[in-house]
């Protein structure tokens, strides 16, 4: 059995190997599109499951990494549906169900990395449906709407997001400086802005 489990990876595009043997890449779809832009998506899950309902055993993996839909509206055919998915009008129900399951499979003492989106939800309201709390977590995007937070099997302090807005905040390593493309550390002292991965390229404008 993998060590690393992703059960909803769509078409696996935060992974840097998407054929990364240490992973089982798990989705309820199994699909292939054409973008407005001419590439081609490919959902092509090594298992299809739902993770509102794993089928796996308690204590099965060493990390889980949780990355649901975060839409809750979008066109039936926008390209945005066709590559993230979307929420069913349940979405709070599922997505607890989802963090239920995914900390079931997680093995004692473990970790699970969650990943969401909040253009059209808020992270927390997300996190308030799981009774586990984050260890730390940050924000990214242009808009910081992208969040990912580490959540641990058992309840630990948790470390909070830095909230929208505040550039300096206890628990904030770095801020992008857009001028210059650098990260700037909050002593002033420049570091190399992070590189897309190969193969990575901008996202089509809906």
């Amino acid at each position: 059995m993998s060590a690393v489990l992703d059960p909803c990876s769509a078409s696996r595009m935060m992974w840097f190997d998407k054929e990364d043997q240490r992973a089982l890449f798990g989705d309820i779809r199994d699909e292939e599109h054409v973008l407005c832009d001419g590439r081609v998506l490919k959902v092509e899950p090594d298992v299809i499951m739902d993770f509102r309902d794993l089928p796996f055993a308690d204590a099965t993996f060493n990390m889980v990494v949780f990355d649901p839909p975060h839409l809750v509206r979008a066109g039936r055919e926008s390209w945005l549906r066709l590559k993230y998915g979307i929420l069913t009008d349940d979405w709070r129900d599922d997505l607890r169900k989802g963090f239920a399951e995914c900390f079931r499979v997680l093995r004692p003492g473990q970790f699970l990395i969650f990943k969401w989106n909040e253009t059209q939800v808020r992270v927390s309201e997300i996190l308030a449906l799981t009774d586990e709390q984050p260890l730390f977590g940050h924000k990214s995007g242009k808009r910081e709407k992208d969040a990912l937070d580490h959540l641990h099997e058992t309840p630990i302090t948790p470390i909070p997001l830095q909230p929208a807005g505040v550039r300096r905040a206890r628990y904030s390593c770095a801020q992008t400086n857009r001028k210059t493309h650098h990260r700037t550390t909050t002593q002033g002292r420049p570091q190399p802005a992070a590189r897309l991965a190969d193969g990575d390229a901008p996202e089509p404008h809906p």
